[in-house]
């Protein structure tokens, strides 16, 4: 009789094990499921944030057109701002970019 008491215990103890593991498992999806979207989220938000590109092409333009609208000196330091103005847009869509491909879920311990 002891025995089969023991064994009774023993079952509900591996029941509980195996309820445990479940919802364990059942968790880590629900985490992993719920960082996934929000890697979704982020990169889309970040593809409509993006005008960086759009306004470099801008400064590219007006560079372009204002050439022969002055003389000089103020040609010169104008057309220089836009040119450094440029540059600094490059850099902070290429920083973009990779801000961008940088948001993914890794394989962590839920994997």
């Amino acid at each position: 009789m002891e025995g089969m008491i023991r064994m009774l215990d023993i079952l509900d103890e591996f029941d509980e094990f195996l309820e445990r593991r479940k919802q364990k498992k059942e968790l880590e999806r629900s985490i992993k499921d719920d960082l996934e979207a929000d890697e979704k989220f982020y990169k889309k938000y970040l593809e409509r944030c993006n005008h960086i590109e759009s306004l470099s092409e801008e400064h590219i333009k007006l560079k372009d057109a204002l050439e022969d609208c002055f003389d000089g000196q103020a040609n010169k330091a104008l057309r220089q701002r836009l040119e450094e103005n440029i540059l600094l847009l490059k850099g902070i869509e290429h920083s973009y970019v990779i801000l961008r491909e940088s948001i993914r879920v890794r394989g962590g311990w839920w994997s």
